[in-house]
């Protein structure tokens, strides 16, 4: 049996912190990502030479006989955006490739030909007389164009570059035989949200006194960072905080101005520049017991404790992207969860398992979330099965010293 593990951050006490980790059960096996080999008795037809496409630029050591690499690579692509992929092949090879390019967007650990195929085509290579009568290598680099579905799964998943002869014994999928070279990259799917105000990047900016946050006086206010991979793209936003949490009050809800029934807005990216490309939308009004004038966000009177960034964001081009990021209002003595270590999740991408006969530690990392130091405090850890039975539970009595941010 695969056990699966969910991890969510329950609540909030002051000098009581309580953790709780839910036990799913579950009869998938974990699928791997298959490693692809040679056509026998094919050999000295080289390989790749260099993979590019947005910020990933990778050129290989020399490959003499059909080689496959899992370069560990890692580069940025977004959904619904066309992005151009070049791959050369090693110099000195006079055949023409056939080249496949496949992205794991579902990350099922495997990849579904021709579904999850989104470029193909051909490199071509041979010797030529340049005018001085010498012999010159000359190549066609494969110039393709990637554009990921909506449904592309956001984070980090797997792609894989084929490049092969196409003779008898070869085949057209990503997993069959080839002649050639074969290449593995990881790519981090990116959505239309990158970051916010307020938002718990940082432990500086993720406890915020109370205070007024309008801009002013070197302080940041409501606002989303968005990223864009072509002028002129334009989205519906929405912008809300719900807390203090477990709580699910809204106590600001970004709106138009001069509307506060209108709580979408029309955001519109850069016309020019280098894509892709980051820019801010700042929330100009809102309403509710958190909100200030002109967008302000208002904690000089709210309740300390966790509170929940939420925006949405659906783009022209049918892509829709829900951000969510909890953040912490400080009063004087105050602890939270900040990571529940172990058990880890083996939900994608990493999909990590525990053998049976393992003994699992239960780890959790704290941190001061008040203004004040804190000496001691009570940690609580509970594992409940699919039935919500108690299968674990665990009382740790800390005594140690947090001056305020420190874990």
């Amino acid at each position: 049996m695969v056990q699966r593990y969910h991890m969510t951050r329950r609540g909030r006490l002051t000098g009581l912190m309580a953790m709780f980790i839910l036990l799913l059960s579950g009869t998938s096996a974990t699928a791997q990502y298959c490693i692809p080999n040679a056509v026998p008795g094919w050999g000295g037809y080289g390989g790749i030479r260099r993979v590019q496409m947005n910020n990933l630029d990778v050129t290989s050591p020399f490959c003499n006989a059909n080689c496959y690499f899992n370069t560990g690579a890692t580069g940025d692509i977004l959904r619904q955006v066309p992005t151009q992929i070049r791959v050369e092949a090693q110099d000195g090879n006079t055949q023409n490739f056939q080249v496949s390019v496949w992205i794991d967007v579902n990350q099922d650990g495997q990849w579904q030909n021709p579904a999850e195929r989104f470029a193909a085509g051909t490199i071509t290579t041979n010797f030529a007389l340049d005018p001085n009568g010498n012999w010159t290598f000359i190549s066609n680099p494969f110039i393709g164009t990637i554009t990921l579905p909506c449904t592309t799964l956001l984070g980090q998943t797997r792609m894989r570059v084929r490049m092969t002869l196409g003779f008898a014994g070869d085949g057209p999928g990503p997993c069959d035989p080839y002649i050639g070279g074969v290449q593995d990259f990881n790519v981090v799917v990116g959505g239309d949200v990158v970051a916010t105000f307020p938002d718990d990047v940082t432990d500086a900016v993720g406890l915020l006194p109370r205070g007024i946050y309008d801009g002013q006086n070197n302080t940041q206010r409501p606002s989303v960072t968005m990223r864009v991979g072509a002028p002129n793209q334009s989205f519906n936003v929405t912008y809300r905080i719900q807390g203090p949490l477990p709580g699910t009050n809204i106590v600001y809800q970004g709106h138009q101005v001069g509307n506060p029934n209108a709580t979408t807005f029309s955001v519109s990216g850069p016309t020019s520049g280098t894509f892709p490309q980051l820019f801010t939308f700042n929330v100009p009004a809102a309403r509710f017991s958190l909100a200030g004038t002109n967008g302000a966000l208002d904690a000089r009177f709210a309740i300390g404790g966790e509170y929940q960034v939420i925006v949405t964001a659906s783009s022209t081009a049918g892509c829709f992207s829900e951000w969510a990021k909890t953040f912490t209002i400080a009063v004087d003595r105050d602890i939270s969860t900040r990571l529940i270590r172990s058990p880890r999740t083996n939900e994608p991408p990493s999909r990590f398992k525990y053998p049976n006969t393992v003994g699992i530690p239960v780890e959790a990392v704290f941190q001061n979330a008040g203004l004040f130091n804190v000496e001691e405090f009570r940690a609580i850890a509970t594992i409940t099965d699919p039935n919500g039975v108690v299968a674990y539970r665990d009382t740790v009595n800390v005594v140690q010293e947090l001056t305020p941010r420190q874990r």
